[in-house]
């Protein structure tokens, strides 16, 4: 998913028509560079040893790494692969930090930012489930790729609406932004309730762990989901 984002972003920065960007010296290699940086980033933030408990049960840099095995694993989590999943939010919270610095100087188109950055948080409450035992890792899987397969099409659909340059077009690619942030706000309403489910159960009863907690920030067009 993250090299599909990184050409349908740029093609949506190309479609801005901002005067800033016809101003850089070769943009589209600033962008790959700028791009080819962060994914080192994250791969590095990847190799964190406190994530090994989780190498056999999910794909942890993308999605397109997802096993047949990891698809229809019926597992869930142990204490120890709980700890490795918090470790892994607050990994890909990092990683998705650096791209949004990384993307910040380029006329990226807002919609696109926010569609990116709802994404994330889903992906964020989608963790906050497993790691709360709410679903199996093979029920993760198919979520996650849902998720970016989702996101893939979005960006999609927003590329082809701001080419057309139209009044109609472009409140049509707010709304895409607008029903992104609000599906994000719903799955963490739905997230915000499990774990206070889960703390009334385990208030009666032998206290086993503490469950992900994940919110989110609205700034602007910007998104940011912290668990701990």
């Amino acid at each position: 998913m993250q090299v599909r984002v990184a050409v349908l972003s740029f093609a949506l920065l190309l479609l801005a028509g901002c005067g800033t960007i016809s101003s850089r010296p070769d943009p589209l290699t600033q962008w790959q560079a700028e791009q080819e940086q962060v994914g080192l980033y994250c791969r590095e933030l990847f190799r964190d040893r406190a994530l090994d408990p989780l190498r056999t049960k999910m794909a942890i840099d993308t999605p397109k790494e997802t096993t047949f095995e990891m698809l229809t694993d019926q597992s869930k989590p142990t204490q120890s692969e709980r700890s490795a999943i918090v470790a892994f939010a607050k990994d890909k919270q990092e990683c998705n930090r650096a791209w949004s610095s990384a993307a910040r100087p380029f006329p990226i188109p807002p919609q696109a930012i926010v569609l990116r950055e709802t994404n994330a948080a889903r992906f964020q409450f989608l963790l906050a489930e497993l790691h709360g035992g709410g679903i199996t890792y093979g029920e993760f899987a198919r979520k996650r790729q849902e998720l970016a397969a989702d996101l893939d099409a979005k960006l999609e659909e927003l590329a082809q609406l701001l080419a057309q340059r139209s009044v109609e077009a472009g409140y049509r690619a707010q709304q895409l932004a607008n029903e992104a942030r609000k599906a994000a706000a719903l799955e963490e309403q739905v997230a915000n309730q499990r774990r206070l489910q889960q703390q009334l159960q385990e208030s009666t009863g032998p206290r086993l762990r503490q469950p992900l907690n994940c919110t989110t920030n609205y700034f602007g067009s910007s998104a940011q989901t912290t668990c701990n």
